[in-house]
């Protein structure tokens, strides 16, 4: 639910266009030695968002994760924007 707030705390979305996914890895290699689990954060937005939008956004669920203190997991937030022209969806 913390990336679920976070993004409604934004201001950015109405609550029935959040949708949260989760996937999880049986496998991952991971570069940094002291982080033994990564978290990774993908938010997918329609295009026409400034940058100050998503950086607060990003910085927003960010915040968030880390406030779950989640031991030895990198965490990491992009924000990935959907083209409004080729978009379909159903609410």
């Amino acid at each position: 639910t913390a990336v679920f707030d976070a993004a409604l705390a934004s201001e950015l979305f109405q609550m029935p266009a959040i949708k949260v996914r989760a996937t999880s890895y049986a496998f991952h290699l991971n570069g940094a030695p002291q982080h033994d689990h990564f978290l990774h954060v993908d938010l997918k937005i329609l295009s026409g968002r400034n940058t100050e939008q998503k950086s607060r956004l990003s910085g927003l669920v960010f915040d968030s994760l880390l406030a779950l203190n989640i031991g030895n997991t990198s965490i990491t937030v992009e924000v990935s924007d959907l083209d409004k022209a080729s978009y379909s969806r159903n609410i």
